[in-house]
């Protein structure tokens, strides 16, 4: 008993400081704009690791451990494919949508930015709106599943109460503090996270038996279905709109190489500990429940830490837990609010992140599926349908209205007719996230077609010629 309390203080701890983060941010809350898209006053040290904890989530304490236990060390083809990725994203993205930010009269919002550089209209705005919102949500209910795991595994709750507790306590941060908040307790749940996926496998391999030698089991090289996979992870980066925010959230140019270091830094390290979490818990558990591989990191505490600190180190995912689901559910009620609702109400704002998390709990009450899973096929239908879209938006010339729209519809429309016909045994070998690279393809085809034909090529309208993103 004595063990649940210095466990509990601990978490309680890390819950004080979190939301006392976000109730001086709250206080700042004036308007909708603020709620919704902050102002640009992200420095590059809290950019980079804002956009680093909101982008991994508990998938990076909890699914790619239990990827690595199951396939072996070739999943490290998929943690260099996540870091080049984000490399490319900050390299390629961050400045011409944070030259926007600045410029921008209105809240800065992707919506506004498509409107203003191709000249989209409002039903590509509602299409995209509503795009994201599905596969945010979908995103954000595998975060709910992982709060759900930390709860029936550290302190043997029942499943669908712990899932019940973690919607109260994301949605309770999310409509507090709003953009502002999670930006700025993001600098706080990224140095956590960070710590905690270091910690457990340092200590892990500390405790290993020396009497027996240290063998590494499992596949060095993915096969052909598991490499096309773990490079799509890589590209789907360029549609993660929630991390686009953080660009346009910074406060200046000159922050954003700073905010690229520390965001590679903090992934490479950060992968590397996850990697080791799931190689060397194989080892320490050499009979690991199958099926539960996603709580081998909870196992990993709670036997090698003391009480307080295995509070500290369960902090740590909820840390991501919280981290990348208030960023969904914060997109996805903007989105919401402002660009199919068209309303600027802080208190809709609100409500509507209420609205969004419900639907996200009751897809995770009924999701029989891993997080992985959720979160791949998530992944795949934002950077299929988002990715192509926003690189031919900044660097076509050519890139217009019609071509944007079905662009973002085919490839959105492709990863789930591909994912679909993977879960039902329709494609042989299919890998949860392998349908991104047919469906990032299929869209930039799309794109290219419908941009290359001279009738349906739109001239830009004057606020977008304006723009000066190259």
């Amino acid at each position: 008993m004595e063990d649940q309390h210095l466990k509990l203080t601990a978490i309680l701890l890390y819950f004080v400081i979190l939301f006392l983060i976000s109730y001086l941010a709250n206080k700042k809350n004036k308007s909708s704009r603020l709620f919704a898209s902050g102002t640009n006053s992200l420095s590059g040290l809290a950019g980079g690791l804002s956009a680093g904890a909101a982008d991994m989530s508990n998938w990076l304490m909890m699914s790619l451990p239990a990827i690595v236990m199951l396939r072996g060390p070739s999943v490290t083809f998929l943690a260099l494919a996540l870091a080049v990725g984000s490399f490319l994203n900050w390299t390629l993205v961050s400045r011409p949508l944070l030259r926007y930010a600045l410029d921008s009269k209105d809240a800065p919002t992707l919506a506004r930015f498509f409107r203003e550089k191709i000249g989209a209209d409002v039903l590509f705005q509602r299409t995209l709106s509503a795009l994201s919102i599905i596969f945010f949500t979908i995103y954000l209910a595998a975060s709910l599943v992982g709060g759900a795991i930390l709860g029936k595994t550290v302190f043997s709750l029942d499943y669908n109460i712990a899932l019940i507790l973690t919607f109260f306590c994301i949605t309770a941060f999310t409509t507090l503090g709003g953009f502002m908040g999670m930006s700025r307790s993001d600098f706080f749940q990224g140095l956590l996270m960070f710590f905690g996926i270091i910690a457990v496998p340092l200590v892990t391999y500390q405790n290993l038996s020396m009497d027996r030698p240290i063998v590494v089991t499992g596949a060095m090289m993915p096969a052909i279905a598991d490499f096309g996979s773990y490079i799509a992870w890589g590209l789907g980066y360029f549609g993660q709109f929630h991390i686009m925010t953080r660009f346009m959230a910074m406060r200046g140019e000159s922050d954003l190489k700073t905010g690229r270091l520390v965001c590679t830094l903090w992934m490479l390290i950060a992968l590397v500990g996850a990697i080791a979490t799931g190689v060397l818990g194989r080892l320490y558990y050499p009979n690991f429940p199958v099926g539960e591989e996603e709580s081998l990191y909870f196992h990993l505490a709670q036997d090698l830490f003391s009480p307080f600190m295995t509070g500290i180190m369960i902090a740590a995912v909820l840390a991501a837990v919280i981290a990348s689901s208030a960023a969904h559910l914060h997109a996805s009620s903007t989105y919401l609010m402002e660009d199919i609702l068209g309303s600027q109400s802080i208190g809709l704002a609100r409500f509507c992140v209420v609205i969004i998390g419900v639907v996200a709990l009751v897809i995770a009450y009924l999701s029989a599926t891993n997080i992985f899973s959720l979160v791949g096929f998530s992944w795949a239908g934002l950077g299929a349908a988002f990715g192509p879209l926003l690189l031919f938006s900044i660097y076509w010339s050519r890139m217009n209205s019609k071509a944007a729209f079905w662009g973002m519809l085919s490839g959105a429309c492709s990863v789930v007719l591909l994912e679909f016909m993977g879960h039902i045994g329709a494609i042989s070998g299919f890998t949860s996230g392998f349908s991104l690279v047919p469906g990032f393809l299929i869209s930039s085809v799309v794109i290219i077609v419908n941009g290359q034909l001279p009738e349906q090529h739109l001239q830009r309208t004057p606020s977008s010629s304006k723009l000066k993103l190259g």
